[in-house]
Protein backbone atom coordinates (compact mmCIF):
# COMPACT_ATOMS: atom_id res chain seq x y z
CA UNK A 1 0.00 0.00 0.00
CA UNK A 2 1.23 3.42 -0.72
CA UNK A 3 1.97 5.35 2.02
CA UNK A 4 1.52 9.29 2.26
CA UNK A 5 5.28 9.66 2.10
CA UNK A 6 5.11 8.19 -1.42
CA UNK A 7 2.06 9.99 -2.13
CA UNK A 8 4.00 13.38 -1.46
CA UNK A 9 7.11 12.43 -3.79
CA UNK A 10 4.86 11.58 -6.27
CA UNK A 11 3.23 14.53 -6.31
CA UNK A 12 6.58 16.68 -6.11
CA UNK A 13 7.54 14.80 -9.14
CA UNK A 14 4.71 15.23 -10.95
CA UNK A 15 4.82 18.64 -10.53
CA UNK A 16 8.91 18.92 -11.70
CA UNK A 17 7.20 17.54 -14.73
CA UNK A 18 4.35 19.81 -15.39
CA UNK A 19 6.58 23.18 -15.29
CA UNK A 20 8.30 22.03 -18.72
CA UNK A 21 5.00 20.66 -19.72
CA UNK A 22 2.99 24.10 -19.06
CA UNK A 23 5.21 25.37 -22.41
CA UNK A 24 4.47 22.59 -24.69
CA UNK A 25 2.12 23.79 -27.57
CA UNK A 26 0.05 20.42 -27.79
CA UNK A 27 -1.95 18.33 -25.30
CA UNK A 28 -5.21 16.31 -25.47
CA UNK A 29 -8.29 15.51 -24.01
CA UNK A 30 -9.94 11.94 -23.85
CA UNK A 31 -13.40 10.83 -23.03
CA UNK A 32 -14.01 6.78 -22.04
CA UNK A 33 -16.23 4.09 -21.05
CA UNK A 34 -16.00 -0.12 -19.99
CA UNK A 35 -15.95 -2.41 -18.13
CA UNK A 36 -14.12 -2.90 -14.41
CA UNK A 37 -13.57 -6.21 -13.44
CA UNK A 38 -12.29 -7.48 -10.25
CA UNK A 39 -10.74 -11.19 -9.30
CA UNK A 40 -11.83 -10.44 -5.85
CA UNK A 41 -15.33 -9.56 -6.59
CA UNK A 42 -18.15 -11.41 -8.25
CA UNK A 43 -19.95 -8.72 -10.58
CA UNK A 44 -17.87 -6.58 -12.75
CA UNK A 45 -18.56 -3.09 -12.82
CA UNK A 46 -19.22 -0.41 -15.75
CA UNK A 47 -16.27 2.40 -15.72
CA UNK A 48 -15.75 5.99 -17.04
CA UNK A 49 -13.44 8.20 -17.01
CA UNK A 50 -12.08 11.53 -18.09
CA UNK A 51 -8.08 12.12 -19.42
CA UNK A 52 -6.48 15.22 -20.22
CA UNK A 53 -2.88 16.47 -20.28
CA UNK A 54 -0.01 17.71 -22.31
CA UNK A 55 2.23 16.30 -24.21
CA UNK A 56 6.30 16.80 -23.14
CA UNK A 57 7.55 15.39 -26.01
CA UNK A 58 6.60 13.81 -29.00
CA UNK A 59 5.65 10.65 -27.90
CA UNK A 60 5.65 11.41 -24.23
CA UNK A 61 2.93 12.72 -22.36
CA UNK A 62 1.48 13.64 -18.49
CA UNK A 63 -2.21 12.41 -18.24
CA UNK A 64 -4.18 13.68 -15.57
CA UNK A 65 -7.74 12.18 -15.14
CA UNK A 66 -10.97 11.59 -13.53
CA UNK A 67 -12.32 8.48 -13.29
CA UNK A 68 -15.55 6.50 -11.74
CA UNK A 69 -14.99 2.44 -11.21
CA UNK A 70 -18.27 1.50 -11.15
CA UNK A 71 -20.20 -0.48 -8.32
CA UNK A 72 -18.89 -3.97 -8.63
CA UNK A 73 -20.75 -6.55 -6.34
CA UNK A 74 -20.30 -9.81 -4.60
CA UNK A 75 -22.94 -12.86 -4.11
CA UNK A 76 -23.95 -13.76 -0.52
CA UNK A 77 -23.00 -17.15 0.22
CA UNK A 78 -25.55 -19.82 1.45
CA UNK A 79 -26.25 -21.82 4.70
CA UNK A 80 -26.17 -25.21 4.85
CA UNK A 81 -27.61 -26.64 8.57
CA UNK A 82 -26.91 -30.18 7.74
CA UNK A 83 -23.61 -30.61 9.60
CA UNK A 84 -25.63 -29.43 12.42
CA UNK A 85 -27.60 -32.83 12.59
CA UNK A 86 -26.11 -36.24 13.55
CA UNK A 87 -25.80 -38.90 10.54
CA UNK A 88 -27.52 -41.42 12.08
CA UNK A 89 -30.47 -39.50 13.37
CA UNK A 90 -31.02 -36.94 11.01
CA UNK A 91 -33.73 -35.14 13.37
CA UNK A 92 -30.76 -35.18 16.38
CA UNK A 93 -29.13 -32.04 17.11
CA UNK A 94 -25.18 -32.48 17.38
CA UNK A 95 -23.87 -29.43 18.43
CA UNK A 96 -21.94 -28.52 15.43
CA UNK A 97 -22.36 -25.29 13.55
CA UNK A 98 -24.00 -24.43 10.35
CA UNK A 99 -21.50 -24.19 7.15
CA UNK A 100 -21.26 -21.25 4.49
CA UNK A 101 -20.88 -22.62 0.80
CA UNK A 102 -18.97 -20.18 -1.43
CA UNK A 103 -17.24 -18.19 1.24
CA UNK A 104 -14.57 -17.03 0.10
CA UNK A 105 -14.93 -13.71 -0.18
CA UNK A 106 -15.15 -12.96 3.44
CA UNK A 107 -14.69 -14.45 6.86
CA UNK A 108 -16.68 -16.77 8.95
CA UNK A 109 -16.60 -17.27 12.87
CA UNK A 110 -18.19 -20.13 14.08
CA UNK A 111 -19.52 -21.40 17.62
CA UNK A 112 -20.66 -24.55 18.93
CA UNK A 113 -23.80 -25.73 20.42
CA UNK A 114 -24.44 -27.83 23.42
CA UNK A 115 -27.02 -30.64 23.71
CA UNK A 116 -29.15 -30.91 26.43
CA UNK A 117 -31.84 -32.55 28.16
CA UNK A 118 -34.03 -29.37 29.32
CA UNK A 119 -33.16 -27.78 25.84
CA UNK A 120 -30.49 -27.38 23.09
CA UNK A 121 -28.22 -24.64 22.87
CA UNK A 122 -28.01 -23.76 19.53
CA UNK A 123 -24.86 -23.50 17.54
CA UNK A 124 -23.71 -20.10 15.14
CA UNK A 125 -21.99 -19.30 12.36
CA UNK A 126 -21.35 -15.87 11.42
CA UNK A 127 -19.98 -14.68 7.90
CA UNK A 128 -18.81 -10.58 7.26
CA UNK A 129 -17.88 -9.71 3.78
CA UNK A 130 -17.98 -6.97 1.09
CA UNK A 131 -21.39 -6.97 -0.80
CA UNK A 132 -20.93 -4.17 -3.13
CA UNK A 133 -18.14 -1.42 -3.47
CA UNK A 134 -17.89 1.58 -5.67
CA UNK A 135 -14.65 3.48 -6.51
CA UNK A 136 -14.03 7.11 -7.93
CA UNK A 137 -10.13 8.33 -8.41
CA UNK A 138 -8.10 10.97 -9.37
CA UNK A 139 -5.22 9.91 -12.14
CA UNK A 140 -2.06 11.00 -12.65
CA UNK A 141 1.03 9.57 -14.59
CA UNK A 142 2.61 9.15 -17.72
CA UNK A 143 1.72 7.74 -21.49
CA UNK A 144 4.81 6.90 -23.73
CA UNK A 145 3.65 6.16 -27.89
CA UNK A 146 5.16 3.70 -29.73
CA UNK A 147 4.16 4.79 -33.79
CA UNK A 148 3.36 0.84 -35.69
CA UNK A 149 2.02 2.68 -38.62
CA UNK A 150 0.87 6.00 -40.04
CA UNK A 151 -2.22 5.83 -38.37
CA UNK A 152 -1.96 3.51 -35.40
CA UNK A 153 0.27 3.76 -32.09
CA UNK A 154 0.48 1.53 -29.47
CA UNK A 155 1.16 2.98 -25.78
CA UNK A 156 1.95 2.02 -22.75
CA UNK A 157 1.10 4.18 -19.03
CA UNK A 158 2.39 4.23 -15.47
CA UNK A 159 1.17 6.23 -12.68
CA UNK A 160 -0.81 6.68 -9.48
CA UNK A 161 -4.39 5.75 -8.92
CA UNK A 162 -5.76 8.45 -5.81
CA UNK A 163 -8.84 6.47 -4.58
CA UNK A 164 -12.16 6.87 -2.69
CA UNK A 165 -14.66 4.30 -2.58
CA UNK A 166 -17.76 3.52 -0.46
CA UNK A 167 -18.71 -0.11 0.30
CA UNK A 168 -21.46 -2.12 2.51
CA UNK A 169 -20.67 -4.95 4.22
CA UNK A 170 -22.80 -7.33 5.18
CA UNK A 171 -23.12 -9.88 8.45
CA UNK A 172 -25.01 -13.12 7.52
CA UNK A 173 -25.95 -15.09 11.36
CA UNK A 174 -27.13 -18.47 10.85
CA UNK A 175 -28.24 -20.68 14.08
CA UNK A 176 -29.56 -23.94 14.93
CA UNK A 177 -30.98 -25.89 17.64
CA UNK A 178 -31.13 -28.75 15.86
CA UNK A 179 -35.41 -28.09 15.94
CA UNK A 180 -34.92 -24.46 14.63
CA UNK A 181 -32.79 -22.89 11.96
CA UNK A 182 -32.90 -19.01 11.63
CA UNK A 183 -30.56 -16.80 9.38
CA UNK A 184 -30.81 -12.69 9.74
CA UNK A 185 -28.32 -10.25 7.57
CA UNK A 186 -27.36 -6.51 8.50
CA UNK A 187 -25.55 -4.61 6.61
CA UNK A 188 -23.62 -1.43 7.58
CA UNK A 189 -21.91 1.28 5.12
CA UNK A 190 -18.47 1.85 4.99
CA UNK A 191 -15.64 4.69 3.23
CA UNK A 192 -12.14 4.55 2.78
CA UNK A 193 -9.56 5.82 0.63
CA UNK A 194 -5.79 5.43 -0.22
CA UNK A 195 -3.04 5.42 -3.10
CA UNK A 196 -1.99 2.78 -5.29
CA UNK A 197 0.05 2.35 -8.48
CA UNK A 198 -2.16 2.20 -12.48
CA UNK A 199 -0.34 0.64 -15.21
CA UNK A 200 -1.30 -0.27 -18.56
CA UNK A 201 -1.50 -0.08 -22.58
CA UNK A 202 -3.81 0.23 -25.53
CA UNK A 203 -3.67 1.19 -28.69
CA UNK A 204 -4.47 4.60 -30.54
CA UNK A 205 -5.86 4.65 -34.34
CA UNK A 206 -6.24 7.89 -35.66
CA UNK A 207 -8.84 7.79 -38.60
CA UNK A 208 -9.17 11.99 -38.55
CA UNK A 209 -6.61 14.58 -38.09
CA UNK A 210 -6.59 15.83 -34.63
CA UNK A 211 -9.44 12.69 -33.58
CA UNK A 212 -8.05 9.16 -32.70
CA UNK A 213 -10.15 6.06 -31.00
CA UNK A 214 -7.94 5.15 -27.78
CA UNK A 215 -8.68 1.42 -26.67
CA UNK A 216 -6.85 0.80 -23.83
CA UNK A 217 -6.28 -2.00 -20.10
CA UNK A 218 -5.15 -1.04 -17.26
CA UNK A 219 -4.85 -2.63 -13.87
CA UNK A 220 -4.85 -0.98 -10.17
CA UNK A 221 -5.19 -2.30 -6.69
CA UNK A 222 -7.57 -1.11 -3.75
CA UNK A 223 -6.31 -1.83 -0.32
CA UNK A 224 -6.20 0.45 3.10
CA UNK A 225 -6.43 -0.51 6.52
CA UNK A 226 -10.83 -0.75 6.06
CA UNK A 227 -10.85 -2.75 2.59
CA UNK A 228 -8.46 -5.93 2.21
CA UNK A 229 -6.61 -6.10 -1.10
CA UNK A 230 -9.13 -5.90 -4.40
CA UNK A 231 -7.63 -6.37 -7.82
CA UNK A 232 -8.98 -4.47 -10.68
CA UNK A 233 -8.92 -4.34 -14.78
CA UNK A 234 -9.88 -1.84 -16.87
CA UNK A 235 -10.82 -2.46 -20.22
CA UNK A 236 -12.38 0.78 -22.10
CA UNK A 237 -12.81 2.21 -25.14
CA UNK A 238 -12.98 6.05 -26.33
CA UNK A 239 -12.35 9.24 -28.48
CA UNK A 240 -9.33 11.34 -27.80
CA UNK A 241 -8.92 14.40 -29.43
CA UNK A 242 -5.77 16.26 -29.45
CA UNK A 243 -4.46 19.93 -30.30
Amino acid sequence: MITFRHFSMASALALSMAVPAAFADEGFIALSAGVSDSLDMDSPGYAVKVLFGPRITERLSLEFGLMDMGRTSNNNPKVDFSPTLTDDDPAEFNGESPVFINAKRGRVSSTKGTVNASGNEPSTAVYTGVSDLRAQSALIGLSYRFPLRSDLDFFVKSGFNIWFADFDVVEITASSDGATNSISRSTTSESTSSVYFLTGGGFLWHPLANVSVRAELETTVLDSLELSRTRFQLMTLGVQYGF
